[in-house]
């Protein structure tokens, strides 16, 4: 199955547009908006459909505030778009392939889906063990996850731990730390984490469609 990658694109989708290839699975993990206005959302997913791909699925950001605080509003909309699925701690079989994803990250300030770490564990918890593909808006800790201005490490543990010793998918999707953009296969390749987030540090768009074969 040929997958292709974004994230984060926080408004800037069209520019992406002659950079998607066909497909068969289209993914975004998160932040196609800045601030989660509807209007916002709707332009994402009339973009989205028209993409050349078979299936579409995204998830939610810590900045698409609609899904946060008004789902009930962000699902009407959806309702316009039956061939995008979009995935909050749920899993859709594409295929064969079991995909599963949710929005939330390590808290920093008051955005969208931030949890406390007890609360992480949680959520992480609840990644079901025959998932082939997870999407999570954030990194996992020390995979795509540098931030060079402050020089940390800021993906999450419990992610890490649930990925890499519990569920172990062969394909794991993430955006957020614009900065950790790449393909990081992991135990000789048996797993791949890709950050996919598509603009830069300045949130520029510099950063092209990943594209994996699964």
């Amino acid at each position: 199955m040929k997958i292709c990658c974004i994230s984060d694109t926080h408004t800037h989708h069209e520019k992406l547009t002659n950079d998607i290839p066909e497909c068969d699975l289209l993914i975004h993990a998160g932040d196609i908006t800045y601030t989660g206005r509807p209007e916002k959302l709707e332009a994402f997913l009339s973009w989205f459909n028209d993409r050349p791909a078979r299936h579409k699925i995204f998830i939610a950001g810590n900045h698409d505030w609609i899904f946060h605080k008004n789902p009930i509003l962000a699902r009407d909309i959806l309702q316009e778009y039956p061939g995008i699925i979009y995935l909050q701690d749920n899993m859709v079989d594409v295929e064969g392939l079991k995909v599963w994803g949710a929005p939330w990250t390590p808290r920093f300030l008051d955005w969208a889906f931030n949890l406390d770490e007890s609360q992480l564990e949680m959520a992480w918890e609840q990644i079901p063990y025959n998932a082939d593909i997870v999407i999570t808006h954030g990194p996992m800790w020390k995979v795509g996850d540098f931030v060079p201005r402050d020089r940390v490490n800021v993906g999450c543990k419990f992610l890490r731990h649930a990925l890499l010793k519990n569920v172990r998918p062969k394909l794991h999707i993430c955006g957020h730390i614009h900065e950790g953009f790449g393909a990081y296969p992991i135990d000789n390749g048996a797993i791949t984490s890709i950050n996919a987030s598509s603009l830069n540090g300045v949130y520029e768009y510099t950063n092209k469609p990943i594209i994996i074969n699964l």
